[in-house]
């Protein structure tokens, strides 16, 4: 049930992922709000094309972008992402394929390429937004959120439903013992448990049966003894 619900969760939040996040107009929005942010924090910092450590600063802190920074068609930057040259980190759960460096690279090449003031003339950007893979993270994580309460769920219920019948085995047993043999002990289920009750029932059988015998032959002597005293009585 866990695994089910886990497959389950996570395809359809994946699905509506894609369907209203990932899409060429989504992107090319949040792409833009980027090149708008790092305008601004150009200009906030009167940074010069040669200001590519602090550009760089920017970059890190939004992980999931990739920029390649151009000037005079030279490239002077380009990182992002898995800055500097480490892989994606592969987040908990069933991996999402995420793109090797190389497609980043590839795909941030055929992106379109904004122009922006830097206090020594213009720059040209390329900005990449990958973000929705932070969601893909998310989504595994809950998803295997999900699993393990449903499993602890159903462990719990099947726990609690041994134990009630623990316990009720406890008072079947405890009311023979108190010599109501005529108790009878509840067999119930189909595994070890059920399988230990029903021991215990045969035993109790058992007990009962072999009382009734001594009972029947302990009756049938008093008779015996009876009818001797009387055959031995008359004569006398």
């Amino acid at each position: 049930m866990g695994t089910i619900l886990f497959v389950a969760s996570r395809f359809l939040m994946v699905t509506v992922v894609d369907s209203y996040y990932t899409g060429d107009e989504a992107r090319a929005k949040r792409e833009l709000k980027y090149v708008d942010e790092l305008q601004t924090y150009i200009d906030r910092n009167e940074l010069s094309s040669s200001d590519i450590a602090e550009i760089s600063d920017w970059i890190k802190q939004n992980r999931y972008t990739y920029i390649m920074v151009y000037k005079d068609e030279e490239l002077l930057f380009s990182g992002g992402i898995n800055d500097p040259d480490a892989d994606i980190p592969q987040m908990p759960g069933a991996s999402i394929d995420y793109p090797s460096l190389e497609e980043i690279k590839e795909y941030a090449e055929k992106n379109d390429q904004h122009v922006l003031r830097v206090r020594d003339g213009t720059i040209f950007v390329s900005v990449s937004d990958f973000s929705e893979y932070l969601y893909y993270d998310v989504i595994n994580i809950i998803s295997l959120v999900i699993a393990f309460v449903v499993l602890a769920i159903v462990l719990m219920t099947y726990f609690i439903g041994l134990t009630k019948r623990i316990t009720a085995l406890s008072h079947d047993v405890t009311a023979v013992s108190d010599y109501d043999m005529n108790h009878q002990i509840r067999v119930e289920g189909n595994d070890e448990f059920a399988s230990l009750s029903k021991n215990i029932e045969q035993m109790r059988s058992a007990m009962v049966e072999n009382i009734a015998k001594e009972r029947e032959a302990r009756d049938a002597n008093s008779e015996l003894i009876t009818s001797m005293s009387h055959d031995i009585r008359t004569p006398l």
